[in-house]
Protein backbone atom coordinates (compact mmCIF):
# COMPACT_ATOMS: atom_id res chain seq x y z
CA UNK A 1 0.00 0.00 0.00
CA UNK A 2 1.28 3.54 -0.91
CA UNK A 3 0.53 6.13 1.50
CA UNK A 4 1.11 10.31 0.64
CA UNK A 5 0.18 12.19 2.81
CA UNK A 6 0.25 16.04 1.56
CA UNK A 7 0.27 19.87 2.43
CA UNK A 8 -0.83 22.77 0.20
CA UNK A 9 2.43 24.09 -0.53
CA UNK A 10 2.66 25.64 -4.88
CA UNK A 11 5.94 24.83 -6.03
CA UNK A 12 6.85 21.81 -3.64
CA UNK A 13 5.79 18.38 -3.35
CA UNK A 14 6.09 15.02 -1.07
CA UNK A 15 8.78 12.94 -1.42
CA UNK A 16 8.61 9.94 -4.02
CA UNK A 17 8.29 6.72 -2.65
CA UNK A 18 11.71 5.39 -1.13
CA UNK A 19 12.48 1.80 -2.44
CA UNK A 20 14.13 -0.47 -0.20
CA UNK A 21 17.56 -2.31 -2.14
CA UNK A 22 18.40 -5.11 0.15
CA UNK A 23 18.72 -6.50 3.65
CA UNK A 24 21.79 -8.87 4.31
CA UNK A 25 22.46 -11.32 7.77
CA UNK A 26 25.83 -12.30 7.87
CA UNK A 27 25.75 -14.94 10.30
CA UNK A 28 27.09 -12.86 12.74
CA UNK A 29 23.31 -12.25 14.07
CA UNK A 30 23.44 -9.01 13.18
CA UNK A 31 21.83 -7.53 9.78
CA UNK A 32 22.13 -4.44 7.28
CA UNK A 33 18.84 -3.10 5.17
CA UNK A 34 19.38 -0.08 2.58
CA UNK A 35 17.07 2.04 0.76
CA UNK A 36 16.91 4.40 -2.41
CA UNK A 37 15.62 7.45 -1.79
CA UNK A 38 13.43 8.38 -4.66
CA UNK A 39 13.18 12.76 -5.86
CA UNK A 40 12.57 14.79 -2.44
CA UNK A 41 9.82 17.51 -3.98
CA UNK A 42 12.19 19.90 -4.35
CA UNK A 43 13.00 20.54 -0.32
CA UNK A 44 14.61 18.82 2.41
CA UNK A 45 13.68 15.06 3.14
CA UNK A 46 14.05 12.85 6.11
CA UNK A 47 14.12 8.87 6.04
CA UNK A 48 13.12 6.80 8.86
CA UNK A 49 13.34 3.06 8.45
CA UNK A 50 10.74 1.42 10.80
CA UNK A 51 9.76 -2.04 11.37
CA UNK A 52 8.30 -4.81 13.51
CA UNK A 53 8.36 -8.72 13.44
CA UNK A 54 5.31 -10.56 11.84
CA UNK A 55 2.52 -10.66 14.58
CA UNK A 56 3.87 -7.51 16.56
CA UNK A 57 1.90 -4.21 16.58
CA UNK A 58 4.33 -2.09 17.79
CA UNK A 59 6.31 -0.25 15.46
CA UNK A 60 9.74 -0.10 16.16
CA UNK A 61 12.24 2.82 14.19
CA UNK A 62 15.95 1.81 13.19
CA UNK A 63 17.88 1.49 16.30
CA UNK A 64 21.25 2.81 13.99
CA UNK A 65 21.22 5.28 10.96
CA UNK A 66 25.42 5.48 11.57
CA UNK A 67 27.17 2.04 11.39
CA UNK A 68 26.31 0.57 8.23
CA UNK A 69 26.82 4.18 6.38
CA UNK A 70 24.02 6.18 4.45
CA UNK A 71 20.58 5.20 3.42
CA UNK A 72 21.02 2.16 6.09
CA UNK A 73 19.85 0.39 8.76
CA UNK A 74 22.07 -2.02 11.08
CA UNK A 75 20.31 -4.30 13.47
CA UNK A 76 22.88 -5.44 16.00
CA UNK A 77 22.77 -8.94 17.79
CA UNK A 78 20.72 -7.24 20.36
CA UNK A 79 17.76 -6.26 18.55
CA UNK A 80 18.03 -9.69 16.06
CA UNK A 81 15.63 -12.27 16.65
CA UNK A 82 16.53 -14.84 14.35
CA UNK A 83 13.83 -17.15 14.24
CA UNK A 84 11.35 -14.13 13.52
CA UNK A 85 10.13 -12.20 10.24
CA UNK A 86 10.73 -9.21 9.45
CA UNK A 87 7.99 -6.28 8.13
CA UNK A 88 10.41 -3.27 6.85
CA UNK A 89 9.18 -0.14 5.17
CA UNK A 90 10.95 3.53 4.90
CA UNK A 91 9.18 6.46 4.74
CA UNK A 92 10.29 9.43 3.62
CA UNK A 93 9.01 13.28 4.72
CA UNK A 94 9.35 16.36 4.06
CA UNK A 95 7.52 19.82 4.90
CA UNK A 96 4.56 18.80 1.40
CA UNK A 97 4.22 15.62 2.89
CA UNK A 98 5.76 11.81 3.17
CA UNK A 99 5.43 8.33 1.31
CA UNK A 100 5.74 5.00 2.59
CA UNK A 101 7.94 2.39 0.35
CA UNK A 102 6.32 -0.88 -0.44
CA UNK A 103 6.93 -3.15 2.83
CA UNK A 104 10.07 -5.42 2.53
CA UNK A 105 9.85 -8.85 4.38
CA UNK A 106 13.06 -10.41 6.00
CA UNK A 107 12.57 -13.89 7.23
CA UNK A 108 16.69 -13.94 8.21
CA UNK A 109 17.12 -17.69 7.84
CA UNK A 110 16.42 -17.32 4.43
CA UNK A 111 18.53 -14.69 3.48
CA UNK A 112 21.47 -15.53 5.59
CA UNK A 113 25.13 -14.60 3.47
CA UNK A 114 27.94 -16.22 5.53
CA UNK A 115 31.63 -14.96 4.52
CA UNK A 116 33.63 -17.77 3.21
CA UNK A 117 34.90 -20.69 5.60
CA UNK A 118 38.94 -20.26 6.31
CA UNK A 119 41.64 -22.25 6.25
CA UNK A 120 40.34 -24.55 3.21
CA UNK A 121 42.61 -27.21 2.33
CA UNK A 122 41.76 -29.52 -0.12
CA UNK A 123 43.97 -33.63 -0.49
CA UNK A 124 43.45 -35.94 -3.15
CA UNK A 125 43.96 -39.71 -2.12
CA UNK A 126 44.10 -43.09 -4.15
CA UNK A 127 43.14 -45.86 -1.97
CA UNK A 128 41.89 -49.16 -4.16
CA UNK A 129 41.65 -47.26 -7.45
CA UNK A 130 39.30 -44.92 -6.27
CA UNK A 131 40.15 -41.11 -6.43
CA UNK A 132 39.08 -39.48 -2.71
CA UNK A 133 38.97 -35.89 -1.94
CA UNK A 134 39.40 -34.70 1.84
CA UNK A 135 39.15 -31.38 2.51
CA UNK A 136 38.77 -29.38 5.37
CA UNK A 137 38.48 -25.67 6.86
CA UNK A 138 37.10 -23.42 9.55
CA UNK A 139 33.74 -21.38 10.06
CA UNK A 140 34.09 -17.83 9.21
CA UNK A 141 34.69 -16.01 12.48
CA UNK A 142 31.50 -14.52 12.39
CA UNK A 143 29.31 -18.17 12.38
CA UNK A 144 28.81 -19.26 15.80
CA UNK A 145 27.73 -22.36 17.47
CA UNK A 146 24.00 -21.32 17.22
CA UNK A 147 24.35 -21.29 13.45
CA UNK A 148 24.43 -24.43 11.02
CA UNK A 149 25.92 -23.29 8.05
CA UNK A 150 25.94 -26.19 4.64
CA UNK A 151 29.02 -25.48 2.73
CA UNK A 152 29.40 -26.88 -1.23
CA UNK A 153 32.54 -27.07 -2.68
CA UNK A 154 33.18 -25.92 -6.92
CA UNK A 155 35.55 -28.04 -8.60
CA UNK A 156 37.12 -27.42 -11.94
CA UNK A 157 40.16 -29.29 -13.38
CA UNK A 158 42.86 -26.95 -15.28
CA UNK A 159 41.87 -27.53 -18.60
CA UNK A 160 37.89 -28.04 -17.99
CA UNK A 161 35.25 -24.95 -18.92
CA UNK A 162 32.27 -26.90 -16.21
CA UNK A 163 32.94 -26.27 -12.85
CA UNK A 164 31.43 -29.55 -10.89
CA UNK A 165 29.44 -28.92 -7.56
CA UNK A 166 29.64 -31.41 -4.28
CA UNK A 167 28.16 -30.56 -1.01
CA UNK A 168 29.86 -30.73 2.10
CA UNK A 169 28.83 -32.54 5.23
CA UNK A 170 29.76 -30.75 8.25
CA UNK A 171 30.46 -32.15 11.83
CA UNK A 172 31.03 -30.56 14.92
CA UNK A 173 34.15 -31.68 16.79
CA UNK A 174 33.02 -32.17 20.61
CA UNK A 175 36.67 -31.14 22.53
CA UNK A 176 35.73 -27.78 24.47
CA UNK A 177 33.67 -27.06 20.69
CA UNK A 178 36.55 -26.41 18.31
CA UNK A 179 36.03 -25.19 15.40
CA UNK A 180 34.02 -26.99 12.92
CA UNK A 181 35.52 -29.33 10.33
CA UNK A 182 33.74 -30.40 7.28
CA UNK A 183 35.14 -33.53 5.03
CA UNK A 184 33.46 -34.12 1.15
CA UNK A 185 32.00 -37.26 0.79
CA UNK A 186 33.12 -39.39 -2.72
Amino acid sequence: MNTVATKANSRHSPPGKPRIVSCVFQGNEAFTCRWEPNSDGGLPTNYTLLYNTVGEEEIHECPDYLSAGPDSCYFNERITRLWQTYNISVKATNDAGSNLSDPHYVNLKEMVKPNPPMNLSLEVKMINGIMYMWTKWSPSRWVNDSVLCNYELRLKSAEGKKWEVRKLHSFATDVNKEKKKGQLSS
